[in-house]
This record gives C-alpha cells, sequence and structure tokens, in this order.
C-alpha cells in the first residue's frame, strides 16, 4: 500500500508543479507497458489503436483490448487533477464521433497527456476486500493517459 500511496503524491506533486512547461516525451505503447514506472507523472505523446464499450476506453498497440486505460482532462474523476485542459478541436470532435457512431473496425489516434501509473492493489479489512487502487472499470488498470490532446484520427470502417 505504500508503493501505490507515494505513487498518488508523486502524481499530485507533479500535477501542482507547473506542469505545462514539461516537455512532450514521444513513447510507444510498448514503452509505456515495459517500463511504467519511468514514465510515471511525464507528459508523454502515443498513437495506437482506440478501444471503448461498456467496460472499456483505452488505446493498445494492437486493438486486442485495453493496454493503456484513456480518460479525458476534464473528467471531474481524475485524480490528481491535471494543470491542463482538454485540448477541444476538430480532431477530438472526430474521434468521439467515430466513438459514438461505432463504426469503425480500426480507430487510431495519437494521444499526448499525462502518464499515470499505479501498481493495482487490493486491500482488504478482516478477510472483505473494501478497496482496489488502480484505473478505469472496477480500478483494473495499473496504467492511464490524461488526454490532453488528440491528433491523427482515422477510422478504417467496416
Amino acid at each position: 500500500m505504500f508503493t501505490s500511496t507515494a505513487a498518488f503524491f508523486t502524481l499530485a506533486l507533479a500535477t501542482l508543479s507547473g506542469f505545462d512547461q514539461v516537455p512532450v516525451v514521444d513513447v510507444t505503447i510498448g514503452d509505456l507497458i515495459r517500463s511504467p514506472e519511468a514514465f510515471n507523472g511525464k507528459l508523454v505523446k502515443t498513437h495506437g489503436l482506440v478501444t471503448s464499450g461498456d467496460e472499456e476506453f483505452g488505446i493498445s498497440d494492437d486493438g486486442k483490448g485495453v493496454d493503456v486505460w484513456l480518460q479525458w482532462a476534464d473528467d471531474s474523476r481524475v485524480e490528481p487533477r491535471p494543470s491542463f485542459s482538454l485540448q477541444s478541436d476538430n480532431e477530438l470532435k472526430r474521434l468521439k464521433d467515430y466513438l459514438r457512431k461505432n463504426r469503425c473496425r480500426q480507430l487510431s489516434a495519437t494521444i499526448t497527456g499525462r502518464f499515470d501509473y499505479v501498481k493495482p492493489e487490493r486491500i482488504y479489512e478482516n478477510g472483505r476486500l473494501v478497496h482496489i487502487i488502480g484505473f478505469g472499470h472496477l480500478n483494473l488498470y495499473g496504467k492511464r493517459l490524461v488526454a490532453k490532446s488528440v491528433g491523427d484520427v482515422v477510422c478504417k470502417e467496416y
């Protein structure tokens, strides 16, 4: 539990300390999966396949599930709050339209945002599960990208 708490406070400190002047690191989804600690709390730019469904919203290399949970910067549930706003432009609108209409067999995009990492952890009291530390649906994901901007949106329709 200490590691997860420390990670949360590291994220909070990064968020409060002039995050907008931090340079963007270009990474692959594979980089984020292999070395999540190296990018924790950093502003990253990555390209991948976007997946959205009833219980998933994320980005991956291969479109099979979610490797990194996605969350918009303007989502009130994002903690700690980002120091940036979601850039509302035509690319974001296109991505959201494609997601809403669900007519792409493959949807790719470049996402820039803050990468967050915690080791998913289940907390028990008296043998009863009381809390899960993580992101996304049921807090099951240890990696999250809080999106600041979207670009290079491509839909391969059915």
